[in-house]
């Protein structure tokens, strides 16, 4: 399966270490709790990615290589609705 929007993929580096990214929108990134924009260098680099691909990643401070561990399609949530009756003025 490829890496799409709101997938998660597992990459590794070729030192071993292992890091988990998911797809967002540029307005949910957060690298810190693994969201990366679709947008971004990451987010560019791994989309449409399968599982052994390697792919280079071209930042600021330098290439830096990985390779595909895993990709699994991420559930996405909707937001919960607010209950008939609530609003002010009334039942």
């Amino acid at each position: 399966m490829p890496t799409a929007f709101t997938s998660e993929e597992t990459i590794e580096d070729g030192d071993g270490l292992r890091r988990t990214w998911r797809h967002v929108g540029p307005d949910e990134a957060d690298p810190r709790q693994g969201l990366v924009s679709a947008h971004a260098p990451m987010g560019m680099a791994l989309m449409g990615r399968a599982v052994g691909d390697e792919v280079e990643v071209y930042l600021p401070a330098g290439t830096i290589a990985y390779r595909v561990i895993a990709v699994r399609l991420a559930e996405v949530t909707e937001p919960s609705s607010a209950p008939t009756g609530s609003g002010v003025g009334g039942p």
